[in-house]
């Protein structure tokens, strides 16, 4: 799920509009036991043997998920990640089983990736004519459940000039909550209560008509609006997600869904946003409370830096971590959300501010900063750090900090399975490509998902067969995400130090 900080905060007016279809909700239906991720139906899936068809679409929120398969009487289709929507496809109306599964990940042998692992256990879902279901996965790989709302023109395309919009609360931990939605391009210029969910509700759809602009020349140019949610408590009258805004075009669908809050702060919910064409996949954007923190670890990969104290957390002015030696890591602890940063000074003389590196922070989301030497110029790189561990694979990416190349070459990593060896020699014509290339000082690759074994990983000078490192043993287990940072300390050469950046 991407994280946004497109916000709009002047919201006057918000309590006392409460007019349109603020009371209307939907009572969502619970399906258990069951997972969804995504849904691609193929159009023979069902017994009937007429045309009839009815059409579903998923989105995932399991916590701990892999992307996700859905299946329907067994037929695999296609997938969502956590926080995504798959595309809508048709399917027979009738009574169907449905599951869902992940395709497993890499072993490095398996190619291409052809292996299932199926979650939860499977259930009977009837699905009527003329109806269209969007079945939302929660809970988790080993517990996992499902809502479905119903419609019946999610297939059909959105007129022109309009949007369509919908809220469902999927949350398990939030209270109830007002909503309020305002859409100046729309008519709606004050905030106006569209709804009060609870876990389990959502709103109608509703379509919106943007005005065309006073004096448009090009009436055949796409239209769009800037569409601002609000959450509030109606028990408290508090504020839990500010004013989120959000621009769609015309013809498009965009669902708001209130979804558990997995990240470091206090906010229990955070707000999916999806939003494209008719039947279309979907990326969530998510919308936090601005007020919650994200959080900072530290970790110590200057080879002749000393142990560092850390002073950072809440406007920089409360100590992060103490006596944090080389090829260490410190807990995380909260930072602001918006600009943070740290400041370090040696454990042996507190007085002594050794370096400062500011960033730009999310709420509710995590980070571990690297202090990368040589020590005449130490500085901190801070990288965004997944912490949600699957239980089916291990997750890991590297950092070049080797201070030895600040200035070149870059490197060449290569992965292979325990024991097989690697021929990069240009005499080998079947010679693989690297799985990262031109990793420079400093940088770091994406993070890899892998299935739970050992592994081993080359490291070479770009462009060449001079492998400087190599084999190292990787061991993957399932439920990890690792940091694997390559830096030289002056006894050994390079080095490969690894860091759990897991809960």
């Amino acid at each position: 799920m991407e994280t946004t900080s497109n916000t709009s905060n002047s919201q006057s007016g918000r309590r006392s509009s409460h007019a349109g279809i603020g009371s209307v909700v939907k009572q969502l239906r619970y399906v258990v036991p069951m997972v969804l991720a995504s849904i691609v139906l193929t159009s023979c899936l069902g017994s009937s043997s007429n045309d009839n068809t009815t059409h579903i679409r998923g989105i995932n929120l399991v916590t701990d998920s892999p992307t996700l398969e859905f299946t329907i009487d067994t037929v695999d289709v296609s997938s969502a990640s956590y926080g995504e929507m798959s595309p809508i496809t048709a399917a027979h109306p009738g009574s169907h089983a449905l599951q869902v599964a992940q395709i497993d990940p890499s072993n490095l042998v398996t190619q291409p990736q052809i292996l299932y692992t199926a979650f939860g256990t499977p259930v009977t879902q009837n699905l009527s004519e003329n109806f269209d279901y969007t079945l939302i996965a929660y809970g988790t790989v080993s517990d996992p459940k499902f809502l479905v709302t119903t419609d019946t023109d999610l297939e059909n395309a959105v007129p022109q000039y309009t949007f369509v919009y919908q809220i469902i609360d999927a949350s398990t931990k939030g209270p109830p909550l007002d909503i309020y939605i305002t859409v100046p391009e729309a008519g709606i210029a004050t905030a106006k209560k569209v709804g009060t969910l609870s876990f389990g509700e959502s709103t109608p759809q509703e379509q919106l008509t943007i005005a065309l602009p006073v004096g448009i020349l090009n009436t055949s140019a796409t239209l769009s609006a800037n569409v601002t949610i609000e959450l509030v408590n109606p028990a408290t009258n508090a504020v839990v997600i500010q004013a989120n805004t959000l621009t769609v075009n015309e013809q498009t669908r965009l669902l708001f869904v209130i979804a558990d809050n997995i990240g470091p702060g206090a906010t229990p919910v955070v707000i999916d946003a999806l939003v494209g064409p008719t039947g279309a996949a979907a990326t969530g954007i998510q919308f936090a409370n601005l007020a919650d923190d994200a959080e900072l670890a530290f970790v110590n990969v200057t080879e002749d830096a000393p142990p560092y104290n850390i002073i950072g957390g809440l406007n920089l002015q409360s100590t992060l971590a103490t006596n944090i030696g080389f090829g260490q890591k410190s807990a995380y602890g909260n930072v602001n959300a918006g600009v943070a940063g740290t400041i370090a000074a040696p454990t042996s003389d507190p007085t002594l501010l050794s370096f400062l590196v500011s960033f730009t922070s999310t709420p509710d989301q995590s980070y571990t900063e690297y202090a990368v030497g040589p020590l005449a110029t130490i500085s901190g790189v801070v990288l965004q750090d997944d912490r949600r561990t699957v239980p089916t694979q291990g997750e890991f990416r590297f950092l070049n900090a080797i201070t030895s190349l600040q200035f070149g070459p870059n490197v060449d990593i290569y992965l292979t399975v325990y024991g097989a060896g690697l021929d990069i020699l240009a005499t080998n014509t079947n010679r693989v490509a690297p799985n990262y290339s031109d990793v420079a000082y400093k940088a770091a690759t994406a993070y890899t998902q892998l299935a739970p074994g050992r592994y081993e990983a080359y490291f070479a000078y770009t462009g060449t067969s001079n492998i400087f490192l190599g084999p190292e043993v990787l061991q993957v287990d399932g439920s990890t995400i690792t940091t694997y940072v390559l830096t030289n300390p002056k006894t050994e050469g390079v080095v490969l130090l690894p860091f759990n950046d897991g809960r």
